[in-house]
Formats: C-alpha cells, sequence, structure tokens
C-alpha cells in the first residue's frame, strides 16, 4: 500500500493535531485515512515537559507511527472507504477527537 499523508494541522481550540492521509492499495482500491491526537497524548508520549514546545521532528515521528499502526489495523480497504484513528489520554479525549475528524471532509 502507499500512504501519502498532507501537512498536519493545528486545531487550537482543543490542541489537537490531525492530518488525512490518501491510500492506495496495491491492487488500485484508493481509501482515506484522518488521524488525530491531542496535546496531553503528545507531550507525555514524547516525554514533553510543560515547559517546551512539540517540535516538528515529534510530529514526523508520530505519523510514520500512526502509517505503521494503521497498516496493522486495517491491512485491506474498501475502495472509497474513510478510516480514523485517534489517540489520546482519556475517553473523553478519545470522543472529542473522533467527533472533530468526522467532522472534516474526507
Amino acid at each position: 500500500m502507499i500512504f501519502t499523508p498532507e501537512d498536519i494541522h493545528y486545531e487550537g481550540t482543543n490542541m489537537f493535531r490531525w492530518t488525512r492521509i490518501q491510500v492506495q492499495s496495491d491492487d488500485g482500491k484508493e481509501a482515506v485515512v484522518l488521524i488525530g491526537a491531542g496535546k496531553n497524548f503528545l507531550n507525555d508520549h514524547f516525554h514533553i515537559p510543560s515547559d517546551s514546545r512539540l517540535e516538528q521532528t515529534h510530529l514526523n515521528q508520530w505519523l510514520e507511527q500512526a502509517i505503521e499502526d494503521i497498516k496493522k489495523e486495517v491491512p485491506e480497504i474498501e475502495n472509497g472507504g474513510v478510516y480514523y484513528k485517534v489517540y489520546a489520554q482519556s475517553p473523553e479525549g478519545q470522543a472529542n477527537g473522533m467527533t472533530f475528524l468526522k467532522e472534516v471532509t474526507p
């Protein structure tokens, strides 16, 4: 499968990073994956102190890991399918992230 991510966006109200990834399977099927992560998840995941900033290298590492997770979790795509993945620390963060991603046009 070929994964082509867009730039990572920042949604300031919820401090949420997200991106859209175009996926093409070896047999020509195409799908979209929307992924997102909350600020607290990313800061904890990368052990970033509260007085420091998340750097682009952290976001690139998160994106690479997310693509690996998608490969494992969605081994086969449906043509025209839309898939979602949220990284959050709490069920509330997970639900809020999913709501946000579902409002984004695939």
